[in-house]
């Protein structure tokens, strides 16, 4: 769109519709130069489009680089030790994991993975694990479970304690295991499903 300058100008200034605010530059003095002016306004508002775009996206990418702190499966273990675990705590079988800065996490295996405690507390680790991860805590846990008294339980925090020992926590109560129990990541996998079902139950306080 064209039109006419101050009085004192002969040129016309075009407008780009196109853009969120008018883009003008000076045309010709004749209606072909205008056209010819207007195609280079509308140009410079798509060209201007794209380029915001792709400020935005840009930004949204670093934000959530920012946000988050992905990584294969190859540090996972030095990373639990130092938050004050021992890198037995989670099985062999992580893939990879993502921890926010906040401490949230979330785990990948590559599948449900069941275990014993002492060769005879059977504990399953669900394929997706999540939580909350400060030194010497795990809170808000799911994707754990353990058997205690002949019925499977979620397993909601893990804490350290004061003589280096390890407390499951379900609920209100909790199971002590000395911290050298969990010096090397469990092999997943039980004898049978039936044998574990009449396995000595996790002991509660």
């Amino acid at each position: 769109m064209c039109t006419r300058g101050p009085a004192s100008s002969s040129t016309l200034r075009c407008c780009s519709t196109l853009s969120p605010w008018p883009l003008c530059g000076v045309c010709g003095k004749d209606h072909h130069q205008s056209i010819a002016m207007e195609s280079i306004c509308r140009l410079g508002a798509m060209k201007f489009h794209t380029a915001l775009i792709a400020v935005l996206l840009l930004t949204f990418l670093s934000a959530s680089q920012a946000r988050l702190i992905s990584s294969d499966a190859s540090d996972v273990y030095e990373k639990l030790e130092t938050f004050g675990f021992p890198e037995g705590l989670l099985p062999h079988t992580v893939t990879n994991y993502i921890l926010e800065p906040s401490g949230k996490f979330t785990l990948y295996l590559e599948g449900r993975c069941p275990v014993l405690i002492e060769d005879k507390y059977p504990l399953i680790y669900d394929k997706v694990i999540t939580g909350m991860l400060s030194y010497g805590r795990l809170q808000g846990l799911k994707g754990i479970s353990v058997k205690a008294y002949y019925v499977w339980w979620s397993i909601t925090g893990i804490a350290l304690g004061d003589d280096h020992s390890l407390f499951f926590e379900i609920g209100i109560l909790s199971a002590r295991f000395p911290y050298n129990n969990f010096d090397d990541p469990p092999v997943c996998g039980m004898r049978s499903s039936a044998e574990a079902a009449f396995m000595d139950p996790i002991p509660l306080q």
